[in-house]
Formats: C-alpha cells, sequence, structure tokens
C-alpha cells in the first residue's frame, strides 16, 4: 500500500538535502567575489548537467572558494559524501513508512545500502585524492556515480522539478569529473 502523501515528503526531504548543501538560491557566502567557474572553465561542460554543475560550482562555499583544482576536489568530494548521507538517511526514512508493501520497501532498503556503499567510496576517494592517488578515487567514483541511476530505475522519482536521484548524480559525476581532470593533469 503506497501513502498519499510520499512525494511531498520526498519533496521535503529533497529541499533539506539541497539546504544541507548549500545549493540553494540565497547560498551566496560570499562566494561572488571569487570568480572560480572561471578558473576552472574545462570542468562542468564535461557533465550530464553543466548548469546544475555552475549553480554548484559559483555557490557552494565548499567549491566556489576553490583555489586550485585539487582544492576543488576536495570540496566536490565533500558535497558528494553529504549527498550520500542524506539519500541514504531518506531512504531508510522511507522504507519505515512504506508500512506493508514489501516489495516497495525492499527496493527503499536497497536503495539505502548503495547510498551508504556510495558514501563509503566516495570517503574512500577523498581519501585517495588526498595522497594524490587520481586513478584509485576515479574507479571508486564511477562506481559510485551509478548508485543513482540505479535507485532512480527501481523506485523512481517524483513528478516536478529536478529530482533527487538526478540531482544526487549530478553531484558524484561533478566530483568525478574533477578528479578525471587530476588525473590527466597528474599524467602530463
Amino acid at each position: 500500500m503506497d501513502l498519499p502523501f510520499a512525494p511531498f515528503i520526498i519533496k521535503t526531504l529533497l529541499l533539506s538535502l539541497l539546504n544541507i548543501t548549500g545549493f540553494t538560491a540565497n547560498a551566496n557566502y560570499g562566494c561572488a567575489a571569487t570568480p572560480t567557474a572561471r578558473q576552472f572553465p574545462d570542468i562542468c561542460p564535461k557533465t550530464k548537467h553543466p548548469d546544475v554543475c555552475f549553480y554548484f560550482l559559483n555557490r557552494d562555499p565548499r567549491t566556489c572558494r576553490a583555489s586550485s583544482l585539487p582544492e576543488l576536489g576536495l570540496g566536490a568530494l565533500h558535497v558528494a559524501i553529504q549527498t550520500a548521507e542524506h539519500r541514504a538517511f531518506t531512504y531508510n526514512t522511507l522504507a519505515k513508512m512504506i508500512g506493508i508493501n514489501r516489495r516497495l520497501k525492499r527496493k527503499y532498503v536497497q536503495c539505502r545500502d548503495n547510498y551508504t556503499l556510495a558514501r563509503r567510496l566516495t570517503v574512500q576517494a577523498k581519501n585517495n585524492v588526498q595522497r594524490n592517488e587520481y586513478a584509485e578515487a576515479r574507479r571508486r567514483l564511477e562506481v559510485a556515480c551509478e548508485v543513482p541511476n540505479s535507485c532512480r530505475k527501481e523506485v523512481g522519482e517524483p513528478a516536478g522539478g529536478k529530482e533527487p536521484n538526478e540531482i544526487s548524480y549530478a553531484f558524484f559525476e561533478f566530483a568525478l569529473v574533477v578528479v578525471k581532470e587530476l588525473e590527466v593533469r597528474k599524467k602530463t
């Protein structure tokens, strides 16, 4: 039995995710003075959602103040870690609310577990970046980037606006693109 108010709860949880990550229209935090997007113009066009990337790059304090590509990567990874934590919490909450629909509950539990894995991989990738081990960080992030898509396929998305799994994917992918760029620059 599905809950009729589940889309409202999902939207509410998405808004809290956006507030946690600083990804809101008013979350400038003094970043306008730091032209990070002009320092790293080749990053966002390599993502599936360049508009989300540019907004994120210019608004979140962990990325907009970055003065180097490794610093940008660490900021992006920090946000990806928070995103994974929040999505795991969200799916855990939804699984508890589902009631007698065991099939949907199993899907939510699986998504929770997948996001927990994505968090662990992203934390390990952040440690890899701190040690300049970009190839290993890339491999971990490639796996983490698959989680939002797998959950979208399993449980779908709520109607309207940017979907939570799609936004989560954008955060993971942004970190992945930065790490790939670090890996290329290290080889040259």
